[in-house]
């Protein structure tokens, strides 16, 4: 008994401490934030491009904790050298500027010389990130203590082409500049280096910053001027200059000279955790007031820009008001005495945000309604970055989403009826075109814009969740899913909640965490709480993974009628959750024209359930008709009353369709012309059934006319997508078929069937963003093709027709390094038939080389043949051999390839060939071996900017596939017309046997004599060059297939 009561009583205390640990922890989590308060000085020098300045920070330790060590954001030195995180993360998204730039180009933060009280401090570098630097402190800080941190620090200034901080010419972005304390919270420190994308996480404060440069200058800035009336003046002079101002010259974009005098301009502001400020000479300035909704107090406003793009600015500063006046309207008021846009030549994205004040990229906009919604965009990140201090590096889409959301609804607010207006145009040549009609979507709103970016990935299972650190993204899902699902589901949450709720939740949400650092269960909290709602589906499912929604309604059976008229009044409705997320829907009643009746929410639920819908008279029911919810699978969400296939959308045929419209079961169809020798002048249509987001069955028919042959011809694909997201990421399985005339010499018309059956695998990444890619392709190929026969016993010859059946089983292994510098790729191959066994490897190295789309290419081959089989081949030409030289049409025996003329063997369509096998650029018949060949090629630019680049090859085969050589070889030059597509080869220099066996085939050419004098040696190479068409890789529905992430 007593040793189970010590039994029991050991429970109780483990279970008593945990209880205590627990509470102890919870504790340790209670909210605190820092106060960090700035006085800068700085001076800018236009002429070197560089400032200095001095620093005095007083850090005040509001935690519960000593502070033993200040972590410390020095981030101009992410713009020092390629071994930053940001120059790793530019190089990962394909930019290559930075990796390339000169010094002179770069920038960095020197003569640090921090002091604490006056009193020198060890520092410690980051063990990673040269932009990150740890503060020792002398003494510790003491919970509640404050100390004062002083340092020295000179900037030079990159060029405004790699990310935000940065010069053009004469025009300064000066963002990020200053050194700054890490945020230490709840959660403990926060150093992160700088980044492209990715954002920023800053302790609130107070800043008193003077700025001194050249009086000419025109500054945008954080914060409010301090005995700054002259100044004042001075920019309503701007406005009074730029009002009367009639047109703009958009090519006069000159910098004038900077003033001898100097200014000094100070700036204090408070509650706000950045300062940033913006110089040009040549600003225009327009100013404009607004009445906020709730205080009614009154907010100024301003623009400056330049000529560039001076048309589009005219009304930017009533742009400006109006993002302020509804974003104030939707969350609450707009706290800072001013909000400021200013025109920037920076290429970092379509503008950046920092408290009061944002930058607008030129070419940002392409038209006013555009700029309005970049305008709005980043004004309204003063509530959400600016106000709302979250923690942006790790939980992205609580200022990138909640701010997509709130700019969507501003767009619908101002441009209700006018898509293209509402920023769903682009400019095209000069025109602007409506994305609507361009997609295939008539009423394209951002709404559904967002929506289509979340759906381009998601049907792949390649979307990402909305909150991950801005780091684990793909560049593509950091948009399609940090800005675009999140809106989506925004606006999914704001229809289930009603606007008036929401925006209560909304407000609340502002009011309790402004100038604070909220986290995402800080804004659960909130909306749960003035909603009175478990909104768990919401924060805990579709915020923090990528399960899906997914809806279906099976039947509906009257459940109550009205007795006089036997009208029925209430239906029972059978719905399936085939989701992953148990998530509120909505059913509508329609009419035929597809005017919504009425709509009622549900609460969700899993697996199949029966709900009550109160209507009388309606033509088909459909959840979620306003597409306002993130259902994956649309097609499964209407039910009709009457007719047949009351399952099915509305059919659509539409001409050149892009996007598939969830609305209508659609087919799309384009038409298409071809030409090869034989068919001559081919017309036809391309049917497909999708193009934008892939579909699971996706089929392309593409017949033609062929007038030359007077025959059919064309291609066809059908395939079925799975993604099982486990050691396969994609299986793909279809056929493949085609059908072309290719030869007219014995009959007018003998043509090749092909029919190949496919399974393809692409092997999961580890990570998204990883840059290797693997993927598996296996087929038979199934050749029928038609022969002209002679028949000697006649003269002349009488020809008639015979067929032969050839079957290939081919699979290839590719693993592709798509990384930006130095890519690579790595393809296996094997092919058996009946007769032989062929395996080949081969490899392609690019050595990426500083200057626009400069590079060298390498490429290596090793092939082999053997015969291990009894059968006989079909091949009695030998095709199927190894080849030195790049294959001809004769030699595409699997016809894989295209070509002009693909039997031709005089002419200028003979000199067609694909880079195959050897992949040397002259023809020859050496180096045909049915044993083995290694192969070299190099693919080299010239020097400077000229066009033609050099190429040479190498290729080593048994004795006996090049009489008695083991080696031959070329080299020359060759003219990229469409790079990897039409290139020109001009081979000079060949190898002698090659020569040789060329004047034997070429009897009206003079052979060399024996002192080597090649006297027709300008005819030879000219008879030589050979060129590539690679029209195939043009395919739209490859190349979409095949968008890098």
């Amino acid at each position: 008994m007593k040793k189970w009561f010590q039994i029991f009583f050991v429970f109780v205390l483990a279970v008593v401490l945990s209880r205590v640990e627990a509470s102890f922890a919870q504790d340790s989590k209670q909210y605190f934030q820092q106060e960090v308060n700035y006085k800068i000085t700085v001076s800018l020098d236009d002429k070197k491009h560089e400032f200095s300045g001095d620093e005095s920070i007083e850090y005040i330790n509001n935690s519960s904790d000593e502070l033993t060590f200040i972590w410390f954001h020095i981030w101009p030195n992410a713009y020092k050298n390629n071994k930053t995180a940001l120059a790793k993360q530019l190089i990962a998204d394909g930019n290559k500027k930075f990796y390339f730039a000169s010094e002179n180009d770069r920038g960095y933060i020197s003569q640090l010389d921090f002091k604490v009280n006056g009193q020198a401090v060890k520092t410690e570098k980051h063990p990673e990130h040269i932009d990150i630097i740890k503060i020792i402190l002398n003494e510790p800080l003491k919970s509640g203590g404050k100390i004062t941190i002083t340092t020295p620090f000179h900037v030079k200034i990159p060029i405004g082409v790699f990310s935000r901080l940065g010069h053009i010419g004469q025009q300064y972005q000066i963002t990020q500049w200053y050194p700054k304390p890490a945020v230490y919270d709840r959660y403990g420190w926060h150093p992160m280096p700088y980044l492209n994308q990715g954002e920023f996480y800053s302790e609130f404060g107070s800043f008193d910053v003077s700025v001194t440069l050249p009086k000419n200058y025109v500054v945008g800035a954080t914060g409010t001027l301090v005995n700054g009336e002259e100044e004042t003046a001075w920019l309503m002079h701007k406005v009074e200059e730029t009002k009367a101002i009639e047109k703009y010259k958009k090519n006069d974009t000159l910098t004038p000279a900077s003033a001898s005098e100097m200014k000094t301009l100070n700036y204090q502001a408070s509650n706000v955790h950045d300062f940033a400020w913006f110089a040009d000479k040549r600003y225009h300035v327009l100013h404009d007031v607004v009445e906020l909704p709730h205080s009614k107090r009154k907010v100024d406003t301003w623009v400056m820009y330049t000529n560039m793009e001076g048309e589009l600015w005219k009304k930017g500063a009533k742009y400006v008001s109006d993002a302020v006046y509804y974003y104030s309207l939707w969350n609450g008021d707009y706290p800072y005495p001013h909000a400021t846009a200013v025109d920037g030549s920076l290429s970092a994205g379509g503008g950046m945000e920092y408290p009061m004040i944002t930058v607008i990229g030129v070419g940002g906009a392409g038209s006013p309604e555009n700029l309005d919604r970049v305008i709005a965009h980043e004004v309204g990140h003063n509530w959400f970055y600016g106000i709302l201090g979250s923690n942006e590096r790790d939980h992205a889409w609580m200022d990138e989403g909640v701010n997509s959301f709130n700019e969507q609804r501003y767009m619908a607010k101002k441009y209700p009826e006018d898509s293209t207006k509402a920023g769903m145009s682009v400019n095209i040549g000069g025109m602007k075109v409506d994305m609507g009609k361009l997609l295939g979507i008539p009423d394209l709103s951002e709404e559904t814009f967002f929506d289509l970016g979340y759906r381009f990935n998601a049907v792949k299972k390649e979307d990402q969740p909305v909150d991950l650190t801005s780091g684990e993204y793909t560049q593509i899902n950091y948009g399609t899913i940090v800005y675009g699902k999140t809106a989506v589901i925004l606006t999914y949450l704001q229809a289930y909640l009603g606007v008036e709720l929401y925006d209560k939740c909304a407000q609340v949400y502002f009011e309790t965490w402004k100038f604070k650092h909220p986290y995402p269960e800080d804004i659960k909290k909130v909306y749960e709480e003035v909603s009175e709602k478990d909104l768990s589906w919401f924060f805990d499912e579709l915020i923090p993974t990528r399960k899906q929604i997914d809806y279906k309604i099976y039947s509906v059976k009257p459940a109550k009628c009205v007795i006089a008229d036997n009208a029925v009044t209430e239906w029972r409705v059978t719905v399936k959750n085939k989701g992953a997320i148990n998530s509120p829907f909505n059913i509508s009643t329609l009419v035929e024209e597809g005017k919504v009746v009425s709509t009622q929410w549900f609460d969700g639920f899993a697996g199949k359930n029966t709900v009550l819908i109160n209507a009388l008279y309606f033509d088909h029911l459909k959840i979620d008709a306003q597409n306002i919810m993130p259902d994956i699978n649309r097609q499964n969400n209407t039910l009709k009353m009457h007719g047949l296939c009351k399952k099915t959308e509305l059919f659509n045929l539409r001409m050149f369709g892009v996007v598939h419209n969830t609305d209508k079961t659609q087919l799309f169809w384009a038409p298409v012309m071809g030409w090869n020798y034989y068919n001559k002048f081919m017309l036809g249509a391309a049917i497909y059934n999708n193009l934008l987001p892939e579909k699971k069955f996706e089929y392309v028919l593409m017949p033609m006319y062929g007038f030359g042959n007077k025959d059919m011809a064309g291609g066809a694909s059908i395939h079925y997508n799975i993604h099982p997201n486990k050691v396969f990421q994609t299986i793909r399985f279809g056929v493949n078929a085609e059908r072309y005339c290719y030869g007219t010499t014995f009959l007018p018309n003998t043509n090749f069937n092909k029919i190949a059956p496919e399974l393809i695998l692409e092997i999961k990444k580890k990570h998204l963003n990883n840059p290797i890619k693997q993927t598996i392709n296996i087929r038979q190929v199934n050749i029928f093709k038609e022969l002209a026969i002679g028949d000697y016993g006649f003269a002349p010859v009488v020809y008639h027709y015979d067929t032969v059946n050839i079957a290939v089983n081919d699979i290839t292994y590719k693993l592709d390094n798509a990384r930006k510098i130095n890519p690579y790729n790595i393809v296996a191959n094997i092919q058996v038939d009946n007769y032989y066994l062929k395996t080949a490897l081969t490899a392609n190295y690019r050595i990426t080389m500083k200057g626009k789309k400069k590079a060298v290419d390498l490429r290596g081959y090793l092939g082999h043949v053997a015969f291990p089989f009894s059968g006989s081949s079909n091949y009695f030409d030998g095709n199927w051999y190894l080849h030195a030289s790049g294959g001809t049409g004769v030699q595409d025996y699997l016809y894989d390839n295209v070509f002009l003329g693909r039997s031709e063997r005089d002419g200028v369509l003979s000199h067609q060939f694909a880079e195959t096998d050897g992949g040397m650029k002259v023809y020859t018949p050496l180096g045909r071996s049915s044993d083995w060949l290694f192969a070299f090629n190099i693919k080299s630019p010239m020097p400077g900017k000229f066009p033609i680049k050099l190429f040479a090859d190498i290729s080593f085969m048994p004795v006996g596939a090049a009489l008695n050589q083991t080696m031959i070889y070329d080299a020359g030059i060759y003219i990229p017309m469409i790079k990897d597509m039409v290139e020109i080869y001009c081979p000079i220099l060949v190898s002698r046997d090659i020569k040789d066996v060329f004047y034997l085939n070429n009897t009206d050419l003079k052979d060399p004599t024996p002192d080597k004098n090649d006297p027709d040696k300008f005819r030879r190479m000219a008879r030589m060059i050979r060129f590539t068409f690679n029209i195939h890789k043009l395919n739209p529905f490859e190349l979409v297939r095949n968008l890098s992430l």
